[in-house]
């Protein structure tokens, strides 16, 4: 049975042997001779590996967030997209990644209208449909608003130092009544994360 194995099961183990200490009750220096795999031209003067010899190791930080949120319920009664919420950030570097969040409470459908659809949009040019006819459930003779909606971008073609602008937009899908967004509350996140 192992050490481990015996604290796991609550049994009464002997620590003696885990670290040995001088006689002022200090722990002594660890051998390190059984280290194999590293080697002292690994490490500079101090004992610490370089910094380049990390280089390739990866990971990546987190450089900004920025959100904003919308209270404001909105009727899009037009099949012609429109602003519904939009926000800028500026990449820190060239190459950086952007991850665009959006959580909207509330959407749905009144007054005859039978859906509605979400796109997200950047500098003017659609990214993506994010809802392509969301909320239709066939029945354009009630108010149906039962839907909360998530979605993730990742855009990978960004310029550093320069501001850019998500926007998500909303329209009716057949020109009828009123596409509803927002009954709740809503949020736009985006974060700019570069490789480290």
């Amino acid at each position: 049975m192992t050490k481990a194995r015996d604290i796991a099961d609550g049994a009464s183990v002997d620590t003696q042997n885990f670290v040995t200490k001088d006689a002022n009750g200090a722990i002594e220096a660890l051998d390190g001779s059984a280290l194999t795999n590293l080697t002292p031209a690994n490490l500079d003067s101090t004992g610490t590996i370089p910094t380049a010899l990390l280089d390739d190791v990866g990971g990546g930080k987190l450089a900004q967030l920025v959100q904003t949120t919308s209270t404001s319920e909105s009727d899009f009664n037009s099949s012609t997209y429109a602003n519904f919420f939009d926000l800028d950030i500026t990449p820190t570097a060239s190459g950086n990644k952007v991850l665009v969040i959006i959580s909207i409470a509330g959407v749905g459908h009144h007054s005859g209208a039978s859906g509605g659809k979400i796109r997200l949009v950047k500098e003017g040019s659609e990214l993506t449909t994010l809802i392509p006819y969301s909320s239709d459930d066939g029945d354009t003779s009630k108010n149906f608003y039962g839907s909360n909606e998530t979605f993730f971008f990742l855009d990978n073609n960004t310029a550093s130092g320069v501001a850019t602008n998500y926007e998500v937009q909303c329209a009716n899908v057949n020109s009828t009544g009123a596409f509803r967004v927002n009954s709740n509350s809503c949020l736009l996140y985006t974060s700019d994360a570069a490789d480290e």
